[in-house]
């Protein structure tokens, strides 16, 4: 039998940061029920492109049980060949694409984003990347690699940056 999940951390009694190998249906529809927080939305048809241990790396916060946040790294190498994707680490291995899909506390997205960083720099996973609005790079550890001009959110450009693990 395989196991579903593995405890990354234990906040406290009620709270703890988990990997998720293999949903259960009442996680799936928890993960469906939250907020959005992103431009790629899951939706039934694309939710196992995300939730595909080990190829992606499903990371969920909990609290009483309940799954309250989301976030997904993907190996860069998954976009091989994809334009919007100008990173010099392409095939290195080294790089996880980060989407934080989801969460219903804006405290708890920084303990699971923080949690998360600690568990790829334990797998010797080097940097991460993100595309962003270009306004929300200022002031963060991200580097800029490339502005999409005719890309936009909500009138803002979209980047394409990427941060060092080690420097978080």
């Amino acid at each position: 039998m395989s196991v579903s999940k593995e405890l990354i951390n234990i906040i406290n009694q009620m709270e703890t940061v988990e990997l998720i190998r293999l949903p259960s249906a009442k996680e799936r529809d928890s993960i469906l029920a939250l907020k959005p927080h992103t431009e790629t939305m899951l939706n039934v048809a694309n939710l196992d492109k995300y939730m595909d241990y080990p190829r992606t790396i499903p990371i969920v916060y909990r609290k009483n049980g309940k799954i309250i946040g989301l976030i997904v790294g993907v190996p860069i190498e998954n976009y091989h060949g994809d334009d919007t994707f100008p990173d010099p680490d392409m095939n290195k291995r080294n790089t996880v694409y980060t989407i934080v899909f989801q969460y219903n506390d804006s405290k708890i997205a920084k303990q699971l984003e923080s949690e998360y960083l600690v568990y790829l720099k334990r797998h010797n996973i080097k940097s991460e990347s993100r595309h962003m609005r270009l306004s929300w790079t200022k002031g963060t550890d991200f580097e800029q690699l490339e502005v999409f001009d005719e890309w936009r959110v909500g009138g803002s450009k979209i980047c394409y940056c990427k941060r060092r693990i080690d420097n978080v």
